[in-house]
Parts: C-alpha cells; structure tokens; sequence
C-alpha cells in the first residue's frame, strides 16, 4: 500500500486531534457541554467510529492471508483480527449501551441495582466502573489496550529482531507508529489541560470525551488501513505469475 496513504490518515487524525484540543478555548462551555453529554454528537459518534473499526478488522480477518502459529498449532487465517474486531464491536455497542436509550427496552433489575448508571452495560459495574479504585476499571484498561497494541508492541518490534520474528510467527498486527504514536501524543495533551488549570469539573466531566472520540478515529483509521494492505497484498498475489520449478 501506497505510503501517501497512511500520511494522509495520519493527517486526518492529527489535525482532527488538534481541533478538538482548541474547541475549549474557542467555546463557552455552556456552548460546548450539549455535544459532549450523554447522547450527543460526541458519543454516537465514538460509537459509529469503533463500529466500523470493528467491520473493517472483521474485513480484514476475511482478506488477509496472514496465519496464526502457537507452535504446533497453526490456524488458517489471522484470528488477531477477528478478536480486535470483536473487542471494538464491544466498544460501540458500550459506548451506547447497546441501544438502549434508542430502542428503549428495560435494564434487567439485577444488572441495574449493580450499574453505576442503571443501564445496560458492563463497564460501569463493579471492578470496571471507571469511578472506582479498582486496576481494572474500564478507563485504565483502554489505555492499557491501546498503548500495549499501540506503542509497546511496534516499538519493541523495531528495537529487537527476534522479538519481532516471534510476533510475525504469532500473526500479530503491527500498528502503523505513524498513527498509532498519536494514542500517546493526545493523551499527554490531555493531561495539559490539568496543568492549564480547564475547568477541573468539565475536564472530567466532557473533555474526555473528546480524547475517546479522537482515539476511536485512530482506531478506525488504522483498521482501514490494515484493510486496504491485505486487499493490495491480495491483489498482487493473484495477478503473480506461478513459476513453475
């Protein structure tokens, strides 16, 4: 695949990013706070974004000839795929608690006496509410997921050979560090806004909800791209010459 492409989708995000970063300072919150609550813009948005991340994996699980290899197991497609495509899909059907505020059905009374929101959803109960303590609260483990798929895993990849070698046998994706570098740059801008002194209250509150919105951009982008690669790699295999030895 062309590198212009990936410099464009890099682009798109980063530009995307930097936007949302200056929406504060350009709006009032009064004028900002409507497209950031429950509902909004914002959210649907997020969900739309990790939805066609989840497609455009689940795609690329489909076209892709890359295969997994766990020793004396070897699979016949890319299962890597398949499971990011399914944990994104989680993600968008979360994001929105699966329609429920569209389609309007009931929380089941157990699950709703447990959920912070009383709706129907899993990261707002228990060890996963992101206003508790817990390590495994749903804040931190996105972060985790992104930064380990992200940064740990390219970046140790380029740094070790073997290391990489080993990934490559296993089927694992390598993210794209041109695109993926930006989970790290927009999360540290994030925090710029605590030593700015934002509005603690709508930092908390809604701003984050522009860091998951730019994150899910990312996701999608990088999804995509992943899917155009393998259909070029398709492609150029199947107007390849067998040689005959």
């Amino acid at each position: 695949m062309k590198k212009s492409i990936l410099i464009t989708f890099s682009f798109i995000s980063l530009v995307f990013g930097l936007v949302t970063f200056i929406l504060p300072y350009t709006l009032s919150p009064e004028t900002l706070s409507p497209y950031v609550y429950e509902d909004s813009i914002t959210e649907y948005s997020q969900a739309v974004l990790f939805f066609l991340s989840a497609v455009f994996f689940f795609m690329t699980f489909i076209y892709s000839d890359t295969k997994n290899e766990f020793w004396f197991i070897k699979t016949p497609r890319n299962f890597a795929f398949l499971g990011l495509a399914l944990l994104l899909f989680f993600g968008a059907g979360e994001e929105i608690s699966w329609g429920q505020r569209i389609i309007g059905f009931e929380t089941p009374e157990s699950l709703e006496e447990i959920n912070l929101q009383g709706e129907f959803t899993l990261h707002n109960v228990g060890i996963f509410d992101p206003t508790s303590d817990s390590f495994f609260k749903i804040n931190r483990l996105f972060q985790m997921f992104w930064f380990i798929l992200g940064i740990a895993i390219p970046v140790s990849a380029l740094l070790y050979q073997p290391w990489r070698d080993f990934l490559v046998k296993l089927g694992m994706p390598f993210f794209p560090l041109l695109l993926s570098s930006q989970f790290l740059l927009f999360y540290i801008l994030s925090k710029f806004y605590r030593i700015i002194d934002v509005d603690h209250e709508l930092y908390e509150g809604r701003l984050t909800e522009f860091r998951e919105l730019q994150h899910a951009l990312i996701f999608c982008l990088i999804a995509l791209y992943f899917l155009l690669q393998s259909r070029d790699e398709r492609k150029v295999k199947e107007t390849t010459p067998i040689v005959a030895e």
